[in-house]
């Protein structure tokens, strides 16, 4: 039988990064919709002022500390 163990090993890495990249491509999508969104209707001065929090392992890896950055009570106001 042919050993297995260092291709599964590197399929989990690999696979764990993509997860990773994927997620943070997302997340970053999304919070970028809602800054381009806030500019174009006049609530948002910079639409790539995000607030990217700390560096630390969290928010590094999981985009935990980062934040759109938009003020959502004028715009409330005026719905």
């Amino acid at each position: 039988m042919k050993r297995t163990d260092g291709s599964i090993l590197a399929f989990a890495l690999m696979t764990t990064g993509f997860v990773v990249v994927a997620h943070a491509v997302a997340y970053m999508a999304q919070e970028f919709s809602h800054t381009f969104s806030a500019w174009a209707l006049g609530y948002m001065q910079n639409p790539l002022a995000l607030d990217y929090g700390t560096i630390t392992p969290a928010n590094v890896v999981l985009l935990s500390s980062v934040d759109d950055n938009v003020q959502y009570d004028p715009i409330f106001r005026a719905c």
